[in-house]
């Protein structure tokens, strides 16, 4: 059997071509809204209608990619769990939203990690269109 050697320069560029570490590994296609890159469709779509929902009153605020804490790996290093979505509502209160086209294991678990820890309930939303803000 006669194996092929590819010099660091000649992989880097077969990866390119085949746009290799670019993908998730949900198979989510990355969008742009407003100038930001998103992990998915169905979170640029969120973004836009808690714009609308802002417009409209309804909320106050909201921000992306909240960090959690969840633990530490064998190495020392912090595991780490982000929240798609906080929204702020003009009442004071608040929301943890994650967008979602399936859920898998590994999301519940840290979810169930988030809310052991930090007393914390996060909203799954499946389809943007459908999500409304509390109140």
């Amino acid at each position: 059997m006669m194996t092929e050697t590819w010099t660091p320069e000649q992989f880097r560029k077969y990866q390119s071509k085949r746009g290799a570490g670019s993908k998730s590994k949900y198979k989510a296609k990355r969008t742009e809204y407003q100038g930001i890159l998103y992990d998915s469709k169905l979170e640029a779509a969120f973004a836009s209608i808690l714009d609308v929902f802002i417009q409209a009153g309804d909320v106050l605020s909201w921000t992306r990619q909240i960090p959690f804490i969840i633990g530490m790996d064998e190495k020392g290093k912090a595991m780490i769990h982000r929240v798609d979505f906080l929204i702020h509502y003009p009442d004071r209160t608040f929301e943890y939203v994650e967008v979602k086209g399936f859920d898998k294991r590994e999301g519940k678990i840290q979810r169930c990690f988030v809310n052991e820890k930090y007393g914390i309930d996060i909203t799954l939303v499946f389809n943007p269109r459908e999500w409304q803000p509390k109140g």
